[in-house]
């Protein structure tokens, strides 16, 4: 787990909430204070689809994305922001063949994003569905994966 200071939290939240390159995440939670708190749970809620509608497995952020940003946009900044998303199953595929030696459906590879105190943090995380001896080792490869992201999309941070 390594948590990064986002340098450029303009550009980062404009990638998070105005454009798409976070939409194929899945969105596992939100809170966000403004003048009331406000808590988003990212499991879908099956009476909400006819009995005939198939009851997806997970709430992607892009489902999610236009909800959060109407909560925090305004002419002041929120108090703060919590948003948990996990990575994208070919996000997922792509670590696994690259680094671990556990299946997609093994890990849950986690990004938290907090803002709080006029600071913006991003701190990763994995879970698996069992105990590993190399769940440090493998918890070290998502923080580096992830830091070439960042870099990919061009986000400055520090550690």
């Amino acid at each position: 787990m390594k948590q990064l200071m986002i340098q450029d939290k303009k550009h980062f939240t404009s990638l998070l909430f105005l454009e798409t390159d976070f939409d194929t995440w899945i969105f596992q939670e939100g809170l966000f204070q403004t003048f009331q708190t406000i808590t988003l749970d990212g499991t879908p809620c099956k009476h909400y689809y006819d009995t005939d509608q198939a009851v997806p497995q997970s709430i992607f952020w892009s489902d999610t994305r236009s909800l959060c940003y109407q909560i925090i946009k305004g002419k002041r900044l929120p108090a703060s922001f919590k948003i948990v998303l996990r990575a994208p199953k070919t996000l997922q595929e792509c670590f696994c063949q690259r680094f671990s030696r556990f299946e997609p459906a093994d890990l849950s590879l986690c990004l938290t994003i907090l803002y709080q105190d006029n600071k913006l943090t991003c701190t990763t995380g994995i879970f698996h569905s069992s105990f590993h001896l190399e769940s440090r080792q493998i918890g070290q490869e998502w923080d580096a994966f992830l830091a070439e992201l960042f870099v990919h999309l061009q986000i400055s941070y520090e550690e």
